[in-house]
Order: C-alpha cells, then sequence, then structure tokens
C-alpha cells in the first residue's frame, strides 16, 4: 500500500529515473526518428478523435456511445505516444504508466461494448442491401402504377367507380375517378361531399338514398340499390350502388366502403327484353288461339271427309269398280293421317306451354293405363307388353302416360312381320357411378355432351326395348327431330310421336337417348331427375 501511495505522490517526480536520452547509447537519428514516429502517431491519434466527436455532434448515428468510446481509446493511445516522445527529455515513467492503465481500461471497455453492439450491427442491412431494397420498391412502384392503369381502365370498362367513407371524416367521401366521371364530379382528386352525391340524384330517389345511407352508417352495410342520376349533359342515368363495412383490429366498423356502376345500358336491355318477352307472350297466345281455331277449322272438314266416305263406301261399294275402291280407300287413309297429324301437333304445342304439375306418381301404373288406352292395337297386333317394376317419380302424370303410349305405338308400327312383336319396359334408380361416367349409351352418343344432364343428381331411368326392324346408328339422335320418318311411306305415321316424346323428357329437365341396328329392334332410354327431398315411403 505504501508503494501506491508514493506512487502517486511521486507521479511527476523525475529525480529517480533518467531521461531516454541518457539510456542506452542513443545516436541522435535513432533517438529523433523515435521522438518523430510518436509525435505522428499522437497527432493522428489526437486529430481522429476531433474528427468523430465533430461528425456525431452534427449528425445524429446509431450506436454512438461505440463511437464515444472508440474516440476515447484512440486518444489515450495517442497520449502513450506523446509522453513516450517527452521522456527523451522528462523521465515521467509513473505518469506513463498510468496513462496506459486508462488506456487499457477503455479498451477493455471498447472490446466488451463492441460484444454486445457488433452482432446487432451485423444483423443491421448495409448500403447494398438499401440499394437492392430501393430497386425492389422501384420494381414494386412500377408493377403498382401499371396495376392501377389497368384496374382504372377496367373501371372505366365496367362503368364501376369505386367510394370510401370514415366516420372520422364526417360527410367526405373519397372517390375515384371513373366514380367522379359518372356523376360528372370534376374537382381533381379532392374529397367529394354527401351532398355532391346527393344533388345528382333523381329528386324520386332522394329519400330512399338517404335512408339506405342512414341504415348503412349505422349498421356498416348498404344494400344494393338502384339510383337514377343526372349527369353532364342533363340526363338521368341508372346507377348500382354496393358498401360494405371496414373494422378495425377491435371489430368497430370505422366506415364504409362500395362500388358504383353504371348500369343504364343493362337497364334499357333488361327494358327491351320486357317488352319483347311481353311482345312474344301475346304472339304465343295469338298463336294458340290461331292453332285451337285452325285446328277445330280442319278438323271438321276432316272428319267430314271420312264420315261421308265411309257412308259412299256402304252405299256404294257394290257398284264402284276396283279401282274406284282403291282410291277411296286411299281418301279415307290420307284423311285419317291427316287428323292425326293435326292432333299430334296440337299435342306437341301443348306439351311445350304446359305448367309444372308434377306429383309423384306410380309409373307401372302409367305405362299399365298407356297399355289399356292401346289395348285394341296391341291385341290386333298379338303383341307382347312385359312391364318390369318401375320406382315412383315425381312427373306431370299425363304427359309419362302419353310418353309410354308413343314408345308403344312405335313398336308397334316398326315390328317385323315374320315375328311376334316384344316391348319390354323396365326402371330403376341410377347415379353417376351406376352409369359409368361420363359414357355410357354408346360410343355415338355421349351423356356428358348433354347439358340437360345433371352431374349431381340421381336419376330415374326407364327402358323400353323391341325386337322391331331397328334402325342405323347414325340416327340415333336425328330420330327425335320434328317430322324425321326414317322408312318414308311404307310405315303410317306422321313423324312426330317421337319428337313428342322428347319434348314430354325436356320438360321433366330430363335425357332420353335411342340406340339400335337394323334388324335388332330398337332401345329407348330415358333419365328423369329425381326431385329434391325424401323420396315417398
Amino acid at each position: 500500500m505504501q508503494q501506491v501511495l508514493d506512487f502517486f505522490l511521486k507521479l511527476f517526480d523525475t529525480s529517480d529515473f533518467p531521461a531516454r536520452w541518457h539510456c542506452g547509447r542513443w545516436t541522435d537519428f535513432h533517438g529523433w526518428l523515435y521522438i518523430i514516429s510518436d509525435l505522428l502517431i499522437w497527432s493522428a491519434y489526437f486529430a481522429i478523435p476531433l474528427l468523430i466527436f465533430n461528425y456525431i455532434r452534427k449528425k445524429e448515428v446509431p450506436f454512438h456511445r461505440v463511437f464515444y468510446l472508440f474516440g476515447t481509446f484512440i486518444f489515450a493511445c495517442g497520449t502513450t505516444h506523446l509522453l513516450d516522445a517527452l521522456i527523451f527529455w522528462e523521465p515521467l515513467y509513473r505518469l506513463s504508466a498510468l496513462v496506459r492503465l486508462g488506456t487499457g481500461i477503455v479498451s477493455w471497455l471498447t472490446v466488451l461494448t463492441l460484444l454486445q453492439v457488433l452482432p446487432i450491427a451485423f444483423a443491421m442491412r448495409t448500403s447494398t442491401d438499401f440499394e437492392k431494397e430501393i430497386e425492389k420498391r422501384k420494381t414494386i412502384e412500377q408493377e403498382l402504377n401499371k396495376n392501377n392503369h389497368l384496374l382504372n381502365h377496367a373501371q372505366q370498362i365496367a362503368k364501376l367507380g369505386h367510394w370510401e367513407w370514415r366516420k372520422k371524416d364526417g360527410v367526405q367521401i373519397q372517390g375515384s375517378t371513373e366514380l367522379r366521371r359518372i356523376y360528372g364530379i370534376s374537382n381533381g382528386n379532392g374529397s367529394l361531399l354527401y351532398e355532391d352525391f346527393l344533388q345528382r340524384t333523381h329528386p324520386d330517389d332522394q329519400p330512399q338514398m338517404i335512408a339506405d345511407w342512414r341504415v348503412a352508417t349505422q349498421k356498416g352495410h348498404l344494400e344494393p340499390a338502384y339510383y337514377r342520376i343526372i349527369n353532364d349533359a342533363q340526363q338521368y342515368i341508372h346507377v348500382l350502388v354496393r358498401g360494405d363495412a371496414i373494422v378495425n383490429e377491435g371489430g368497430e366498423i370505422t366506415g364504409l366502403i362500395g362500388t358504383v356502376q353504371d348500369v343504364s345500358q343493362i337497364r334499357r336491355n333488361e327494358e327491351d327484353l320486357l317488352h319483347k318477352t311481353r311482345e312474344l307472350e301475346s304472339k304465343v297466345a295469338e298463336l294458340k288461339r290461331f292453332a285451337f281455331i285452325a285446328s277445330h277449322d280442319l278438323k271438321e272438314p276432316l272428319r267430314k271427309i271420312s264420315v261421308f266416305a265411309s257412308r259412299f263406301r256402304e252405299i256404294y261399294s257394290e257398284t264402284l269398280p276396283p279401282k274406284g275402291l282403291e282410291y277411296l280407300q286411299k281418301i279415307q287413309d290420307n284423311a285419317g293421317r291427316q287428323q292425326q297429324l293435326v292432333d299430334e301437333i296440337m299435342q306437341l304445342s301443348q306439351l311445350a306451354d304446359t305448367e309444372d304439375k308434377r306429383e309423384w306418381s306410380s309409373l307401372n301404373s302409367l305405362a299399365q293405363e298407356a297399355c289399356d288406352d292401346l289395348e285394341l292395337l296391341i291385341r290386333e297386333n298379338d303383341a307382347l307388353v312385359d312391364i318390369g317394376t318401375l320406382p315412383q317419380a315425381f312427373v306431370v302424370p299425363v304427359q309419362i302416360r302419353i310418353l309410354f303410349q308413343n314408345l308403344i305405338n312405335n313398336a308397334l308400327k316398326f315390328r317385323r312381320p315374320e315375328q311376334r312383336s316384344e316391348i319390354h319396359i323396365s326402371g330403376d334408380l341410377v347415379s353417376l357411378a351406376d352409369l359409368g361416367w361420363p359414357q355410357e349409351v354408346s360410343d355415338d352418343f355421349s351423356i356428358m355432351n348433354d347439358p340437360n344432364f345433371r352431374k349431381r343428381e340421381q336419376y330415374c331411368r326407364l327402358v323400353v326395348r323391341d325386337n322391331g326392324i331397328g334402325f342405323s346408328p347414325e340416327y340415333a339422335t336425328s330420330i327425335f327431330e320434328i317430322f324425321r320418318r326414317l322408312h318414308g311411306q311404307e310405315y303410317a305415321g306422321t313423324g312426330l310421336g317421337l319428337a313428342i316424346c322428347k319434348q314430354i323428357v325436356d320438360n321433366h329437365r330430363g335425357l332420353i337417348t335411342a340406340t339400335g341396328r337394323p334388324g335388332e329392334g330398337a332401345t329407348f332410354t330415358m333419365y328423369l331427375p329425381v326431385a329434391s327431398g325424401n323420396l315417398p315411403s
């Protein structure tokens, strides 16, 4: 302890040591080289802290404590070199030791501070990183400007503008360029006032707009609403306004955001469509009246022709020559065919306009009723009609009965003379898995291609198969066309029976297909969608 006390008491005492010039064999050159080097180092170490401290004073920099420590550390190091130069004349070895101790302490404080700061400093982005970030932001900004341009262009094409209202702004509303164009507002990009929109609204629509806006600002949702507004040309146009809430992180409604679309053309198209629909309905009604009158006026002469021809045959059959009887028979046959044609045309027109009167019905009962209606024809042809177990279906009963009648009649008409006619009727409920989706019927016709076939519904499948003359596969779809006759005049008929069948199936939003080959019979398959809900027990 006494040594420490003596050290500090003699801190500036130089009597115990000789000057460095007298220690060893210094030459003038060697000594001054040492002194000048120390002075140069000291002057640089003195200037560096001044520059650092001046820089920190003028500009805020991160980690300023490290800069101060560095400055102090460098200044202390410079002081040791200054003392080394002075010791050549004044041997202040005690002061030099104390300064070196202070330099060491400051050095380690700097080291410890660097250990804390360097991980943070290394984690910070460099100037290169900032340059990359700037370039990235420039690219993003260019892309954003491009997207904004495309958005504005799209809004202009769609005649759709957007708006934003914040509670804090009161009656002020921010609107897009297209919205201003729609409303005819030309005040730059400044805020709009609620009154700007209200004043441009048709007087008859203003009360509704005020009520809708009041509800929207309270509940945070603006229901889609149509208003009429006046544009720059003093013409009223129709707009569709929508809006929804802007909600902050706490779930509080802070404003509304929405769109305004010019739907004038759409409204005009709707009005034109409504007008044309009414005209079409009027023409359809007129055509129905015409069809009824025409059918009545056509059927009555045909009935009289048939009646008078029949009476003529009864009275003069014995006196008429064979050729006369042949001509008379042709008159009766053609009158009967014409009467059947009128009946089927009327039936087809009524089917196309039938209201939906579907109900749960037993298909077995409807098929049997169709057979009862054709009992005489079936008996005359000695035909076999086999009806399997058919499911119940949600259908228009009278139409399905006509469907069975036409298919059975079609089979009897195109029977093969050399063998007994057999007609088999079967049915079941099917799903997509049962059908072997996507193709079930044939290579020539795929259910998947028919828009009436709904992929997610269960279907009632009805199959009517006969052993008649059949038809070529290329006629599988055209066979259902109106007045389409594949076999000419050698077979009786009008070409409307299968067209009526297709109309009935279309009325039920179903699908009908036909398959067959010449001499191998024909098969007609119908798919009727099962109505949603529980099936009847």
